[in-house]
């Protein structure tokens, strides 16, 4: 019986790690909308919107309409809905109230409400 020459062995091919799960992370648009509008609550809470005799340009109403597009346009209606709002009016000049009035978007103008105060 006839030896065979020993060849070389080659070493292993290294191991594949599967690819990691690509989760993304996760954001506060992931919440559902219901729990959003209830951090948006906490958030509006005592909020206290004064329209002032003159009016500043550079003066948004919240902070939270500043954020995003969508956080904006959820704010919107329960910051006219639910918070306070007063109006600097002397010798019965309306101009700061209607200035005001014609820079809120058409339809935000149906969650304004009248309070008991």
């Amino acid at each position: 019986m006839a030896l065979r020459p020993l060849r070389a062995l080659c070493p292993a091919a290294p191991k594949r790690l599967p690819p990691p799960p690509t989760h993304r992370p996760t954001t506060f648009y992931d919440l559902p909308p219901e729990l959003r509008v209830e951090i948006y609550k906490l958030a509006l809470l005592n909020t206290h919107l004064h329209i002032l005799a003159e009016p500043s340009a550079s003066q948004p109403p919240h902070s939270l309409t500043l954020t995003t597009k969508q956080i904006r346009l959820e704010v919107l209606p329960l910051l006219h809905s639910t918070c306070r709002i007063t109006a600097s009016i002397t010798d019965f000049d309306f101009t700061p109230l209607l200035t005001w009035l014609r820079t809120m978007p058409p339809d935000q103008e149906t969650n304004l409400c009248k309070t008991s105060d």
